[in-house]
């Protein structure tokens, strides 16, 4: 009798899973058929599968022109319009949503506020792009709660942090498998862009479960500042998706455009340089003071605008001084023309 007990149960198991799985496919099923003539710029590597189911099953579309736009970044609209729908399907929805009168994404917007997705005035400037925090946690509301069930055991990201914001719904999304990090350690990289054909990865994740993963983290070894760099200051693209780890205490090493005597790095740190105008440095030994006098204040976003070609200093001034950092990453933001920091300590 016990061994028919414990078959029933395990048979009743099985049945669970294949429900949950078969609901998934009968809630997200294809509404658009995909040929290759639909968009013209999709890559052929890991990002392609992901992309056709994002399209065929309604969740994601193009940016006009028979173009996907795969590595274009992601926008605080479009995160939001895409967990709007989400949501929307799921609660039996068709996940369609006519254009607002003042912008396209207006009737989105107001689905996935009512839904809880987000609260009203939470971001300032929807046509933004979004940075990865913020993308999980719109990710991480867009289902009910009973659909993010925990999967794997992660409690400690290594650029996640208690004053990282969103901290909470970025390790909620990890233990459900649906994001993993960019590593082995499972770095996420909070404040950089997300672009359009990671999101189609995520989403398919969180919409179908058997695709989720189940994983460990290494732990972070010792040594030298793991760095990623794409900017491109000899092009002269004002642009910076920077992530630097420190991960020992007393050791920072850099590898930057910069080289030789160059650009010559302090050696000492000068309390006057906390007096230097931050917005408006006109020489690259100005702005290497003024960003090792802001972390020597332990200021946590710093923002530093140029105002003389040239000007701009780099990341690589920062292993001058020891501070005690732990993360700093950073970008040039073109609106208010200033490159801003965002450093942990």
């Amino acid at each position: 009798m016990r061994n028919i007990k414990l078959l029933f149960l395990v048979v009743a198991i099985l049945l669970c899973c294949i429900t949950v799985t078969a609901n998934a496919e009968t809630i997200f099923k294809d509404v658009n058929s995909f040929d290759e003539a639909n968009f013209i710029d999709i890559p052929d590597d890991w990002s392609k599968d992901s992309i056709k189911l994002c399209y065929t099953i309604g969740l994601m579309s193009g940016r006009g022109n028979q173009r996907f736009a795969p590595n274009e970044p992601v926008t605080l609209a479009e995160a939001i319009t895409v967990a709007a729908r989400i949501r929307d399907k799921f609660s039996g929805g068709e996940g369609v949503f006519s254009s607002g009168s003042a912008k396209w994404y207006d009737n989105s917007v107001d689905s996935a506020i009512k839904a809880g997705i987000i609260s009203r005035n939470q971001f300032n400037d929807l046509d933004e792009n979004a940075n990865r925090s913020e993308v999980a946690a719109i990710l991480a509301n867009a289902l009910p709660e009973s659909e993010y069930a925990k999967i794997n055991s992660i409690e400690k990201i290594p650029d996640v942090g208690e004053s990282t914001k969103y901290a909470a719904d970025i390790l909620k999304l990890y233990n459900a498998g649906i994001i993993s990090g960019n590593d082995e350690y499972g770095t996420f990289s909070p404040n950089r862009t997300i672009t359009r054909k990671e999101l189609s990865a995520i989403i398919c994740r969180l919409v179908f479960p058997e695709k989720r993963r189940s994983f460990t983290l290494q732990d972070k070894p010792k040594g030298p500042v793991m760095a990623y760099a794409s900017d491109d200051p000899i092009g002269r693209k004002q642009v910076l998706e920077h992530d630097y780890f420190m991960v020992s205490a007393d050791k920072l090493v850099t590898d930057h455009y910069w080289k030789d005597n160059d650009y010559p790095f302090p050696s000492e740190y000068d309390p006057a340089w906390a007096e230097l105008d931050t917005q408006n440095i006109t020489s690259a030994d100005m702005f290497r003071k003024c960003l090792i006098a802001q972390m020597m204040q332990k200021v946590e976003t710093i923002k530093l605008r140029t105002t003389k070609s040239g000007a701009y200093g780099g990341h690589a001034c920062i292993f001058a001084i020891q501070t005690g950092w732990s993360t700093i990453s950073g970008k040039y933001d073109s609106k208010t023309k200033q490159y801003i920091y965002w450093v942990e300590y």
